[in-house]
């Protein structure tokens, strides 16, 4: 989106020094470019202000492979991001969503729009994820024929 012109504000749950992998490196990318970057440990009215203004939401909170009960700040922010936003787009999967299995055990994104990955997944057509997943937009992201065979 910043590549493109696109007017952005970027918001990370919790202090960046936590964060790891794939999550880590795109931060320190994104500083590195001098792009302002808000943490935040709890929602606030200048968070909310924001989520309320802006025509769209880029829900990229948590990825496929969540396996744990989703507490605050984290529950915080999606149900203020689910109450209040005007549009969602979920990036691969809304969080909170099983993405195998279509459950929801805590709070999760409703998105408007799915982007996801390479092929749907399972849990987007079983059980509660119709609900939370919105229209399905599959991409490529170049992972080689052979290895989606397998």
């Amino acid at each position: 989106l910043l590549n493109h012109d696109i007017k952005v504000k970027i918001y990370i749950i919790g202090k960046a020094e936590k964060l790891k992998q794939d999550a880590a490196i795109n931060y320190s990318i994104l500083k590195k470019c001098g792009y302002a970057i808000n943490e935040i440990i709890s929602v606030t009215p200048g968070f909310t202000r924001d989520i309320k203004r802006c025509d769209c939401v880029v829900d990229a909170i948590f990825g496929v492979g969540l396996s744990r009960e989703i507490k605050d700040p984290f529950k915080a922010v999606i149900d203020k991001v689910n109450d209040v936003a005007k549009a969602i787009i979920a990036v691969d999967v809304p969080s909170g969503l099983n993405a195998t299995t279509g459950d929801v055990s805590g709070p999760c994104i409703k998105a408007r729009q799915t982007v996801t990955f390479t092929f749907a997944k399972q849990g987007f057509l079983k059980k509660e994820g119709p609900a939370y997943t919105g229209k399905i937009i599959v991409v490529d992201i170049g992972i080689p024929k052979r290895l989606l065979n397998k």
